[in-house]
């Protein structure tokens, strides 16, 4: 039964188990990839931040403003660097666990 079946139920549980990764590797990859992010776009975040004067509390503002921004253009390009760290020891956890399942 099992190499009838295998491949059927593998396709079956695999995708959540991609997903599943990649939600578990992006709190990772984003400490590493923030760094090389903020610079993109904090400057002209931060040339608002001065003229408005008000730092500590803008500083704040701008970075919630700043990240929803930046993080789609940047993610993409860092991301690539940052999953092969972290998702083929996710998914071979995951396979192992839809073996069982299946």
């Amino acid at each position: 039964c099992l190499p009838v079946c295998l491949p059927a139920c593998l396709r079956a549980c695999l995708p959540a188990c991609l997903r599943a990764c990649l939600r578990a590797c992006l709190p990772v990859c984003l400490p590493v990839c923030l760094p090389a992010c903020l610079p993109a776009c904090l400057p002209a975040c931060l040339r608002a931040c001065l003229r408005a004067s008000c730092l500590p509390a803008c500083l704040r503002a701008c970075l919630r403003a700043c990240l929803p921004v930046c993080l789609p253009v940047c993610l993409p390009a860092c991301l690539p660097a940052c999953l092969p760290a972290c998702l083929p020891a996710c998914l071979r956890a995951c396979l192992l666990a839809c073996l069982q399942a299946c």
